[in-house]
């Protein structure tokens, strides 16, 4: 799932006089093993290159109001293993299915994105964000996920929100359970 690039300009257009795009402004960021702020699907009117320094690699995305992206933000940590190697492991992971408000509409406040957007889905931990991602493949599969409308995604978010659990219960692996309390 590549973000679509027919559309993206390097150059930033011109503001408002708010001084920023009508739309929204999407951080994206990556450090390699720490953190990866990208890009799932959209049609963005331009991605600019911020900076490069200390190897983290800064692009802004800029999306008009009523586009619709996807947006994965994942940070990881560093433990240690059982022989005391240190290993890389998911810290906090989510996905988010987005679409940018109209200038002075309210909208929700996301990490990453100014001024905000609308959710559509929104996935939280490893299971569920895995989950999400394979749905959006398979959604892919059958045309743009920019082009789906969002009544599709927020009547699979109200679905997703019911089945797909955020984690297994210890049972399912074996460990005890607790009994009845009383």
């Amino acid at each position: 799932m590549n973000a679509s690039t027919k559309t993206v300009h390097t150059e930033r257009p011109p503001a408002t006089d708010a001084g920023r795009i009508s739309g929204a402004e999407v951080d994206l960021d990556f450090l390699e093993g720490q953190l990866n702020y990208r890009l799932l699907f959209g049609r963005p009117e331009f991605i600019h290159s911020r900076d490069h320094t200390f190897g983290i690699t800064k692009r802004t995305a800029g999306f008009k109001p009523g586009d619709r992206f996807g947006l994965d933000l994942w940070e990881g940590r560093v433990v240690l293993s059982r022989s005391r190697e240190p290993v890389i492991r998911t810290g906090l992971w989510r996905v988010l299915i987005l679409e940018v408000g109209a200038p002075g509409e309210r909208v929700s406040r996301i990490p990453q994105v100014t001024p905000g957007a609308h959710v559509l889905m929104e996935a939280r931990g490893v299971r569920r964000c895995k989950w999400l991602l394979r749905w959006l493949a398979e959604l892919e599969t059958q045309g743009d996920l920019a082009d789906v409308p969002r009544e599709c995604f927020l009547s699979r978010d109200l679905w997703f929100r019911g089945v797909v659990p955020e984690r297994t219960a210890p049972a399912a692996f074996g460990w005890p359970g607790h009994g009845p309390r009383g």
